[in-house]
């Protein structure tokens, strides 16, 4: 990195004798802007590079990305992430370190003196200035819409379990109620016009209405203890051969447990 500092540069708080670090203007948005809105907690890389004069080494921080996390700890899916967001918006730079924001109001200065891999904990300040980061403000841009996407893909979600459940409360409403019985009135047939004749009636059926009904039941219980029972008897057979296996295998252990001995005794016996 060329050994120049930038212009428009505004000391925030303190500066430190032996570390100077500068942030662009864009970074401190997009770490007020996650103080403000996030509550859950977030991993933030920076990116960025540095150089040493006169025993003072300068840190320029140029870029930063956030993913969330659950246990505040860089696992491998955020290393790709981060990689991937480095390759793309912020080619050329390094990573300078990275800081877990656990969802709380906490400054600018406060997560500089927590930044991982870089010993910051000793600066009372920074220097912003400002610069033209088109970089950073394309990942602030595509973050937005990324946002934007995933929120509407809960709320159709949302939704659609809202449909799903309206739709379920109504048929269990109405199963809950008695079927309605259309009532027809009886047409009188008009003087000279055609009336069919009625239907005539048949023999009826050898058993009572609703037999077949109440049979169907009762040959499905037969049915039922069937196949019970056939179950019962093929785990009876299993049993039985697993006891014959056992006792088999029981035989051969003391067999082989006899021979062991035979030859141990063989061999205490004294050569002729």
């Amino acid at each position: 990195m060329k050994e120049k500092l930038p212009r428009n540069v505004r000391l925030v708080g303190q500066a430190h004798c032996d570390k100077k670090v500068f942030i662009e203007e864009y970074v401190v948005f997009f770490l007020q802007e996650l103080i403000k809105k996030e509550t859950q907690p977030n991993i933030v890389v920076f990116f960025g590079d540095g150089y040493e004069k006169d025993e003072i080494r300068y840190y320029f921080l140029q870029g930063a990305a956030a993913h969330s996390t659950t246990d505040g700890v860089l696992k491998k899916t955020d290393e790709y992430y981060f990689q991937t967001m480095g390759k793309r918006y912020f080619p050329g730079l390094k990573g300078i370190g990275w800081y877990c924001m656990s969802g709380k109001k906490e400054g600018v200065l406060q997560i500089l003196q927590g930044l991982r891999e870089q010993d910051f904990r000793d600066i009372e300040g920074y220097y912003l200035y400002i610069d033209k980061n088109e970089n950073m403000e394309d990942y602030m841009i595509h973050r937005k819409q990324k946002k934007e996407i995933n929120s509407g893909i809960n709320f159709m979600t949302s939704k659609r379990r809202r449909e799903n459940e309206a739709a379920l409360y109504n048929v269990k409403k109405r199963k809950g109620k008695a079927p309605i019985k259309k009532a027809y009135a009886k047409e009188i047939p008009r003087k000279g016009a055609h009336t069919e004749k009625p239907p005539q009636k048949t023999k009826a059926a050898p058993y009572p209405r609703g037999a077949r009904e109440r049979a169907t039941p009762f040959a499905a219980m037969q049915m039922l203890n069937i196949v019970s029972l056939c179950i019962l008897i093929i785990c009876c057979i299993i049993a039985v051969t697993t006891l014959n296996q056992y006792d088999k295998m029981k035989r051969l252990e003391e067999t082989v447990t006899y021979l062991e001995l035979n030859m141990e005794e063989q061999k205490k016996l004294p050569d002729e």
